[in-house]
C-alpha cells in the first residue's frame, strides 16, 4: 500500500455527486495515457476524470465546512452542486497578501539600499556620460544623474546615496500581516495560537481564544474521523470481513485532560470525605497502578505529638503548654 496525497484544488464533483480528478489533457496526450471515454468528463476549469467505484475506494476524502457558491459570483453559481469552501473564500485574501509580498521584495531590490545621486556639470554631455559610467561602476542597481549648476565656489561633480525612508516597509508588513491575521481568524477562529499579542490582566481573552480553537480542532478532528470510518476502517472491513456485523469507527482523542485542575480537584473532594479511587487519580496524572512488590513512592504517615500521652485531656494539654504544676494538681 503506498499513500499519494491529491491536491485539493484537482478534486471537483459532478451533478451527481462522483467524485472527479481534474487532469491536464495536454500532459495526458503528450504521455499517451489511455483513460476510457466514459470515465472522461469536463469541469468548470478542463477536464477531469470521473473515478470507478473500485478507484473511489482508493481514496480517503475529507470534506468539511461546505457552503453554496454565491450568487453574484458567475463563475461559482453556474456549478451550484460543488459547493464552495475555506479554500475558495479565502482565495482572493491569499492573493493580496501574495501581492504585497512581492510588492515588499520589489521596494527590497530597488528601493531599501538606497539610490545614487550623482552630480555633474550642467550643459556638458561629456561629463554626464563619464557620471554614468561612475555610477555604473559602483554596482548599484538605482542611480540617478542630475545635473547642476554649481557656485563658483561649489563642486562640479559630486555623488551622494539618498536614503530609503523605512514607512514604506513597515506599510507592506502591516499588510501583509493584516491578511495572514484573517487567515488564521478564518481557519483556526482566533490568532493567539499563533501570535504573540497583549490581551491585558485578567481580561480572558487568552482563555477565550484557546477555547474557540479547541472547539474548531474538535469539529474538524470529527469531520476526519467520519472520512476515515467511511472511506478507510468500513473499506477495510468489508475486504477482511465482509460477513461481520461489527462496525468499527475511528475516532481521535483531543480533548486535553487538565491534569493539575483535575488532581486539585480530586484533593478538595478528598479533604471534604469522599472517596477518590486510586486508579482513577492515577490515570488522570498519567501513571499507571504498581504491579506487584515493585517498588513504590509513598507518603510516610505523620506521627501524632499526643499519641501515648492519654489520660484527662486537660493533663495532656497542660504538659503541652509545660505547666506540670497544674498536671499534678
Amino acid at each position: 500500500m503506498r499513500w499519494l496525497p491529491i491536491h485539493p484544488d484537482s478534486v471537483v464533483f459532478d451533478i451527481w455527486g462522483n467524485l472527479v480528478i481534474k487532469v491536464n489533457a495536454g500532459e495526458m496526450a503528450r504521455r499517451k495515457m489511455a483513460i476510457p471515454p466514459e470515465q472522461l468528463t469536463t469541469t468548470e476549469s478542463g477536464q477531469g476524470v470521473k473515478l470507478t467505484d473500485a478507484q473511489r475506494k482508493n481514496v480517503i476524502l475529507t470534506v468539511s465546512g461546505v457552503e453554496g457558491a454565491p450568487f453574484e459570483t458567475t463563475q461559482e453559481t453556474a456549478d451550484p452542486y460543488n459547493g464552495i469552501g475555506l479554500r475558495s473564500r479565502l482565495w482572493w485574501t491569499w492573493w493580496m497578501k501574495q501581492k504585497a509580498t512581492q510588492l515588499q521584495m520589489t521596494y527590497i531590490e530597488r528601493i531599501a539600499m538606497g539610490k545614487l545621486i550623482g552630480r555633474f556639470p550642467g550643459g556638458n554631455p561629456q561629463a554626464q556620460a563619464q557620471m554614468q559610467d561612475t555610477l555604473l561602476n559602483l554596482v548599484q542597481d538605482a542611480g540617478a544623474t542630475l545635473p547642476s549648476y554649481p557656485a563658483p565656489n561649489d563642486k562640479d561633480y559630486d555623488i551622494t546615496i539618498l536614503e530609503a525612508s523605512g514607512r514604506g516597509w513597515q506599510l507592506f508588513r502591516d499588510t501583509r500581516s493584516d491578511f495572514q491575521d484573517q487567515m488564521l481568524k478564518s481557519i483556526i477562529g482566533q490568532s493567539l495560537t499563533m501570535n504573540s499579542e497583549a490581551t491585558g490582566i485578567g481580561s480572558g481573552n487568552a482563555d477565550a481564544h484557546m477555547q474557540s480553537f479547541e472547539r474548531i480542532v474538535r469539529f474538524d478532528a470529527s469531520c476526519l474521523d467520519d472520512s476515515m470510518t467511511s472511506d478507510l476502517v468500513e473499506t477495510m472491513r468489508v475486504m477482511n470481513f465482509p460477513g461481520s456485523k461489527y462496525r468499527f469507527k475511528y475516532q481521535t482523542i483531543v480533548d486535553r485532560v487538565k491534569v493539575a485542575e483535575a488532581l486539585d480537584s480530586m484533593l478538595k473532594l478528598y479533604n471534604m470525605g469522599a472517596r477518590i479511587p486510586e486508579g482513577a487519580a492515577l490515570e488522570v496524572a498519567g501513571l499507571p497502578m504498581p504491579k506487584g512488590d515493585e517498588p513504590v513512592l509513598e507518603q510516610q504517615a505523620a506521627t501524632d505529638p499526643l499519641a501515648g500521652l492519654g489520660g484527662d485531656p486537660d493533663e495532656v494539654d497542660a504538659i503541652m503548654r509545660g505547666k506540670p504544676e497544674k498536671a499534678a494538681a
